[in-house]
Parts: structure tokens; C-alpha cells; sequence
């Protein structure tokens, strides 16, 4: 098919200086370039994590075979120094390094076919050595390597995952997604849970309720979203829900780009009672109605509650219709004290301080 000739088109074009076709012409040209640039970025690293591997390799088998001791790194680092003197990575410390990252994996790497198929070949060497020096399992290791690939995790990001203990809470909610939702939203729904969800960025008393959470989670909103994970956008805040000429408010509405889906999150500061469910369940199936739209899946409950017995949990939702999970959350408890006070009133240290000094001038005098 000939396409017909736009004489107005190229008028335009002619006026503005800019050829026909032009805009699209360097957009896809834009695209092509990045695109080349991530490949290639993609493949420095692997090239260099393989040499690392490499490296950490020989030396290894050296140490065995041939007996050499520690020392011989040193040199072994002083003498690619010289030969390439511009070439960073090779000091004594990282081969040590690239020793431990070989033995870290060493068992692993039997099991695949090509090297390359481990996670650990496709992200930066820094949060390698996160991985290999914070953590002792394979499984925890190969299971924040993928993480850190699937959820584009910078090296803080990695780092604050590892120690809020993502791979022991990720995916272990109490739900029904299984039998509510089709697969693999079920699964996908179920991998975006934790239990317990950690808010250690709040600072509530032992007698908080509800509304302090709630607070609390919106004045660090970007930390409670970077807990739930990938995926989450924040739509409000006591969503009004009207229902047969009555009012109604959900706590807080996210919405997951990925599951397509919006996410009701209710926060209970205290144990899990079986009633919530029931209330989830009406708030979902009003959500469903009023905002959900024709091509969004079903709409998903969270209950995050201070506390929660499994089975209680489980029976709860047993015969539920909509998909809910439940779980808890931990969160800095400190003694309650007044606004004002806070910050003004001294510290354990400091009125041992003082005391001391007290001390120190009777005994002065005595002496005197």
C-alpha cells in the first residue's frame, strides 16, 4: 500500500527547519542507543564478575594443590598493580574477596549448566559483597540476588532488605489467595506479602492505637510503600465508600501496577479478631463496585494487626469469598511522655555523668 503524500506535512516541516519524519526518526534512534548502552553495561559486569569468579577460582585451587599460603595475595595484588597500573579491583583486600565470593557459590555452580545462569553474574560486584559477607546460605544468597534483579534493588536498598530480614518474612502471610484468585496472580499476590511487616521507622507507645499507625505509616509514606514492595502507588487515605445511603471509610487504598489491582489495607492495633475478615470482605466488594475497574483483577484486602494466632487466622478465611491476607507488624515501642518533655529530659548516661562529678567534688572537699 502507497502512502499518500501530506504536502501539508512537509510545509510544516520545511517552516519549522525540522525534516518530515524527523521526531519519530530520533526518538526510536534515543531508544535504540539506551537500549544498547543497558546491553552493554549488562555485559561489562558479567565479563568482570566472571573474572572475579575466575580469579577467586585459581587462587583457591593453588592454596589446595600447590600449598600457598595467604602472603602470596599480597603479591599476587602488587604485581598486577604494575603490569596494569590503571585497572582498579585487584587490591589485597578484594582478592580476598574474589576468594570468597568463588567459595560462596563453589557447590552452587556444579548444579547449573553455565555460570551464567546464577544471579549472582548479573549484578555489581558491591552487592556481591553484601550478599557473600552478610549472609551464610546459598538459598538466602541466591534469593536476594534474584530479588535485588527483580525488584531493581540499589546496594543501600540490598543492604537495609538483608537486615529488615525480607527473605524470612517475604511471602508468609496468612491468605486465601490460592483459592480466590487464579494463577499466577495468586502467586504473585502471595509473594508480595510479609509477615511481620516491620515499621521500625515509627515510634509508638505500648497503648497505640489504630490511628497512630495510620499517622505514622503517611508521615513516612515512602518507607511504608518501600516495605510493601514493588509495585504499590498510594490512592488515599479514609476512602469514603458510600453504600446504601451509608458512609463508609477504608483506612488506607493503594493500587499495585503490577497486579493491577487496588489493595485495601486495614491496620488493627490489636489481635486478630475472625469479625475483620467479615468487614475486609464488605469493604473488597465495595471497592469492586464503585472503583474497580473492567480490566483490573479483583481487588486484594491486607488485616495488619499488632498480633494474629495462624489458626484463628486460617479458619477465619476459610469460607471468605474475597482474597485477604493477614499478618502483623513490629515497630519501635517507647514509653509514652508528654510532647513537651521529649528530648528534655536527660539521659541514662547523663545522670550517671553528673553523679560521677558529684562524687568527685565531695571527695575533693574531704580531702581539703
Amino acid at each position: 500500500m502507497i502512502k499518500k503524500f501530506n504536502k501539508k506535512s512537509v510545509v510544516r516541516s520545511v517552516l519549522s527547519g525540522v525534516p518530515a519524519g524527523y521526531s519519530q526518526f530520533i526518538k526510536s534512534l534515543k531508544e535504540r542507543i539506551r537500549s544498547a548502552q543497558l546491553r552493554a553495561s549488562l555485559a561489562v559486569n558479567r565479563e568482570l564478575i566472571q573474572l572475579y569468579w575466575e580469579t577467586g577460582k585459581d587462587v583457591v585451587d593453588r592454596q589446595e594443590k600447590d600449598g600457598w599460603g595467604s602472603k602470596v595475595i599480597e603479591r599476587i595484588s602488587r604485581d598486577l598493580h604494575n603490569e596494569f597500573p590503571g585497572v582498579e579491583g585487584f587490591s589485597r583486600s578484594n582478592i580476598f574477596r574474589m576468594k570468597a565470593f568463588y567459595l560462596a557459590y563453589a557447590k552452587v555452580a556444579q548444579a547449573v549448566r553455565q555460570l551464567e545462569d546464577l544471579p549472582v553474574f548479573s549484578i555489581p560486584w558491591g552487592h556481591n559483597i553484601a550478599i557473600f559477607q552478610q549472609l551464610k546460605t546459598e538459598q538466602e544468597r541466591l534469593w536476594y540476588a534474584n530479588m535485588t534483579l527483580e525488584e531493581g534493588w540499589s546496594r543501600e536498598e540490598l543492604i537495609g532488605s538483608i537486615k529488615r530480614h525480607w527473605f524470612k518474612r517475604y511471602g508468609k502471610a496468612i491468605t486465601n489467595f490460592k483459592a480466590r484468585l487464579p494463577d499466577p496472580q495468586s502467586r504473585l499476590a502471595q509473594e508480595s506479602t510479609k509477615d511481620p511487616y516491620y515499621f521500625d521507622f515509627l515510634e509508638l507507645s505500648d497503648a497505640h492505637v489504630e490511628k497512630d499507625v495510620e499517622n505514622g505509616l503517611l508521615d513516612h509514606i515512602e518507607k511504608f510503600i518501600r516495605e510493601l514492595g514493588q509495585g504499590f502507588t498510594f490512592y488515599g487515605r479514609q476512602v469514603h465508600l458510600e453504600v446504601g445511603d451509608k458512609d463508609f471509610y477504608v483506612d488506607l487504598l493503594f493500587y499495585n501496577v503490577k497486579l493491577r489491582c487496588y489493595y485495601v489495607i486495614e491496620l488493627k492495633a490489636t489481635d486478630f479478631k475472625p469479625e475483620f475478615a467479615g468487614k475486609m470482605n464488605f469493604y473488597l466488594s465495595a471497592v469492586d463496585e464503585v472503583l474497580k475497574h473492567e480490566t483490573d483483577n479483583p481487588s486484594i484486602g491486607l488485616l495488619i494487626c499488632k498480633r494474629k494466632n495462624d489458626f484463628i487466622a486460617e479458619y477465619a478465611l476459610r469460607d471468605i469469598r474475597k482474597p485477604i491476607g493477614v499478618m502483623g507488624y513490629e515497630a519501635e515501642i517507647v514509653e509514652e511522655l508528654p510532647k513537651r518533655l521529649r528530648g528534655k529530659l536527660p539521659t541514662v548516661s547523663e545522670i550517671e555523668q553528673e553523679l560521677n562529678q558529684m562524687s568527685k567534688k565531695k571527695n575533693q572537699k574531704k580531702r581539703k
